[in-house]
């Protein structure tokens, strides 16, 4: 009987040792909202970039001459970098492109861009903005991404 309930034991630790821990995702907290509206009110982080390790955009003003600079990291065999200044006309709630300062292709890995432009007017608000393509061997594009300042 002890030996009995001994293997009886052993193959029930067995098997909850042996019994894998299952995740599963996450699921937003759903409130519904009439007529067929779902507002989630929590999320899950999921992965942006596939081949784009880092952006990042900085912009400074020194009188009318604006500086807009650029810094990515990638781990693709070719990315397309283009450094574009925005312009504000509302005082900065929304931007559009006002000039292309950089658009260049780099095959290193870690790259780093400026551009600046001169004789603004200072009237209005600016900032910079990436954008990044990145593209495999073969030439396909793999992932891209925007960084504001």
């Amino acid at each position: 009987m002890k030996k009995s309930v001994s293997v009886l034991m052993a193959v029930f630790m067995l098997f909850a040792t042996l019994t894998p821990v299952q995740a599963i995702q996450a699921q937003p907290d759903v409130k519904y909202t009439p007529p067929d509206i779902v507002q989630p009110t929590e999320y899950f982080v999921a992965p942006r970039f596939v081949a784009i390790n880092s952006i990042r955009a900085t912009f400074s003003m020194r009188g009318n001459t604006a500086t807009a600079t650029g810094s990515v990291s990638h781990s693709g065999a070719r990315a397309n970098v283009r450094v574009i200044l925005q312009r504000s006309t509302d005082g900065g709630r929304t931007f559009s492109d006002f000039a292309t300062l950089v658009n260049r292709d780099f095959t290193t890995r870690t790259i780093a861009v400026e551009g600046t432009r001169s004789n603004l007017d200072t009237s209005f608000v600016y900032r910079t903005r990436i954008v990044v393509s990145v593209f495999d061997a073969n030439g396909r594009q793999i992932d891209s991404g925007t960084a504001h300042s």
